[in-house]
């Protein structure tokens, strides 16, 4: 979440205190926010330095079991691995596409190939008809 720094106090080289604005309409104020340079993680928070009123900061806000709050780096976006996100989904619905299409497709060979193989028996049948039809037991 995005919030504005109302208040900033530098309580050594790698720990500030702040007050905090969301920075939505209305957005609440929240006092007494620790914003540590690095976590326990190592992860560092960004422009820690810069962190000085009227600037935005990005974090993500947590207050703990004992009523302390506190603002930590933002998590990283990182791409789901597997079979989820709206890219490879629509990748599937590609190869869907694709695959129903080449079969459409010989499909629609296969039925021009019967129409032709039933019209020339159809022919063949007329023929046969025409021929019985003027010939007599003997030229036959």
């Amino acid at each position: 979440m995005i919030y504005e720094v109302v208040w900033v106090e530098n309580k050594n080289a790698d720990w500030k205190v702040a007050t905090l604005r969301e920075k939505i309409d209305g957005g609440k104020e929240v006092t007494d926010v620790s914003i540590n340079r690095t976590n326990k993680q190592g992860q560092a928070f960004p422009n820690f330095d810069g962190i000085a009123p009227g600037a935005e900061v990005h974090g993500e806000f947590w207050r703990s079991p004992a009523n302390k709050n506190y603002l930590f780096p933002p998590k990283p976006q990182t791409p789901r691995s597997g079979g989820g996100g709206a890219a490879f989904k629509g990748k599937q619905i590609e190869e869907a596409q694709n695959r129903t299409h080449e079969h459409v497709k010989e499909a629609q060979e296969s039925k021009g190939q019967a129409i032709k193989v039933a019209a020339a028996m159809r022919d063949a049948t007329l023929l046969a008809i025409c021929v019985f039809a003027v010939s007599t037991p003997e030229t036959i």
